[in-house]
């Protein structure tokens, strides 16, 4: 039964995946809102830019933290990667 819920409020599983009602009403907003949306980016472009720049730092920084996580388990046990091999022998 699907009837919009995006919250399974009774325990009856009448979730919804999100492609019910609520799509239907967030496109014709986002098209409503797209020619302002637009203007106020080329007016304040500086804006647009420096946060797009900021978005790519937090994504590159992320997997930075990510990346030296997984470097330092390597360092710390160097066998790490040779251990499932050598156990299926």
């Amino acid at each position: 039964m699907c009837n919009g819920y995006v919250w399974d409020y009774y325990g009856d599983n009448s979730k919804s995946d999100g492609l019910g009602i609520e799509l239907l009403l967030f496109i014709p907003m986002a098209l409503a809102c797209l020619p302002t949306i637009l203007y106020l980016s080329i007016t304040f472009y500086t804006i647009v830019i420096s946060m797009g720049i900021l978005v790519l730092l937090a994504y590159t920084t992320r997997f930075g933290r990510r990346q030296k996580k997984l470097f330092d388990l390597h360092i710390s046990d160097t066998k790490a990667h040779t251990k499932e091999k050598e156990e299926t022998k």
